[in-house]
């Protein structure tokens, strides 16, 4: 796979659901359902870039974004530095019955979740979550499989112009595996 660019598989920026920092996460979610309408397709992406309303690029919301915004717990417990790598069922029940995770039905918070900022829910971008449209893809795969959060982010001359999914590149493995 090493001969084979980020670039063949990225999606360009303008070809991706974007939305503005200052959206609401319920505008988002029509961004995604008037992406999918005018492509025609089944299922819509499940994630976004953000731009700030000049343009500037400030990260890409994902579903895990979204998941943490409706139970901000969360964010505390991941922020701990304590979290074992390997989690038992045991370490992952007391957690949920610790922090008393999910004490609301998903509708009654829905309301609430459905008006806060994308500036408010976004992760952080680390630098393992770029790589360059010359990077192989081995290399974003590597970066994949040990942990970096999807999708990545390919950049030309320190610029984002696209984005690399994990889907794609297994479409591309599986492509390779039955054609040899």
């Amino acid at each position: 796979m090493d001969s084979i660019k980020t670039k063949k598989l990225m999606i360009p920026i303008s070809e991706y659901v974007s939305v503005k920092d200052d959206d609401t996460l319920r505008e988002c979610f029509k961004a995604f359902e008037n992406y999918k309408a005018a492509k025609g397709q089944e299922k819509a992406h499940r994630d976004a870039l953000v731009f700030s309303e000049t343009g500037e690029f400030k990260g890409v919301l994902t579903m895990l974004d979204i998941f943490l915004a409706l139970e901000p717990t969360y964010k505390k417990i991941l922020q701990q530095k304590d979290i074992p790598s390997a989690l038992s069922s045991e370490y992952v029940s007391s957690l949920y019955k610790d922090f008393q995770l999910w004490p609301e039905s998903l509708a009654r918070v829905c309301p609430r979740a459905a008006n806060l900022k994308v500036s408010e829910v976004i992760g952080p971008l680390a630098e393992q979550s770029f790589v360059d449209v010359e990077d192989s893809l081995d290399k974003a795969l590597h970066r994949f499989i040990l942990g970096v959060r999807q999708p990545l982010l390919v950049t030309e001359n320190g610029k984002v112009v696209g984005v690399l999914r994990y889907g794609d590149i297994f479409e591309e493995v599986r492509k390779l595996m039955l054609s040899c």
